[in-house]
């Protein structure tokens, strides 16, 4: 679903949640426990019936002040060219 289909199905009063959709994440950390926000993201969007689960991406001891060592943003960011996944 691109997102003018996901713009015009919100117009009509839905929500993301009653889309199906393939959803995915991004999780960083600069120094706390990366497993734990993974498996927070992960568990969140496998509840949603109506949603595909696309494997996440994280990096982990990195600061949100450079974007360009973050590998798994980037290949995120190129994911989402190349249509991997609906939402993130």
């Amino acid at each position: 679903m691109n997102i003018q289909q996901i713009r015009a199905e919100l117009e009509k009063g839905k929500t993301l949640y009653d889309l199906e959709l393939r959803v995915t994440y991004y999780a960083r950390t600069a120094n706390e426990d990366i497993e734990s926000q993974q498996a927070y993201l992960e568990n969140l969007i496998k509840s949603q019936s109506k949603w595909t689960y696309v494997e996440g991406y994280a990096d982990e001891n990195k600061s949100g002040l450079d974007i360009l060592n973050r590998d798994d943003l980037n290949r995120m960011l190129d994911d989402s060219k190349s249509d991997m996944f609906d939402l993130s």
